[in-house]
């Protein structure tokens, strides 16, 4: 129960009350349908989140390996690098023609 009373009711839900009216001029068959329709509209949404759920989590893999894979190669390059520098480094370089 909803707990409000009929004065209230008719008085300050007056919409409400049309709905309902509406209602029972369709009958309790009409209630029915509308919740087996209802149903099957949920289960289509359902079954359409479930599709991209999958394709989600198969995005997901896809950049998470993308971005382990750039994160290698960047380390990569951040080793080559600091080898490169230390190479340099070490070695004084004399320009030809000076003294």
């Amino acid at each position: 129960m909803a707990n409000v009373s009929r004065n209230s009711l008719y008085r300050y839900h007056t919409p409400i009350l049309k709905l309902l009216r509406e209602r029972q001029k369709l009958g309790p068959r009409a209630a029915q349908r509308e919740a087996r329709i209802s149903g099957a509209r949920q289960r289509a949404t359902n079954h359409d989140l479930k599709e991209k759920i999958g394709k989600l989590a198969t995005l997901i893999d896809h950049y998470y390996g993308a971005y382990h894979e750039a994160a290698k190669l960047l380390a990569r390059r951040d080793r080559e690098l600091a080898e490169v520098r230390r190479q340099l480094a070490a070695k004084p370089l004399l320009l030809p023609g000076r003294r």
